[in-house]
């Protein structure tokens, strides 16, 4: 397993964390691995975090992402 995917994956348990997820929100920006930029987005979605919310947004909005990424990026929550 790539080992950021496994820090995403353990950081994943403190999703309580502003600090973890703002951590999150900036690896997203900084990340070039398609995988461990779904699992990024994955992560913030699943943690609610709407701080986020803004970040996701430009990151589906960029042009050289692969189309499944940007659809990926989409919000996904409505409450």
């Amino acid at each position: 397993m790539n080992v950021r995917l496994a820090a995403v994956d353990a950081l994943g348990r403190l999703s309580g964390n502003a600090g973890v997820r703002q951590s999150m929100v900036s690896a997203l920006t900084t990340q070039d691995s398609p995988m461990v930029q779904v699992a990024l987005i994955d992560y913030l979605v699943d943690a609610r975090d709407r701080e986020a919310v803004p970040a996701i947004q430009q990151f589906s909005g960029r042009t050289d992402l692969d189309s499944f990424l940007r659809q990926r990026a989409q919000p996904r929550w409505d409450n």
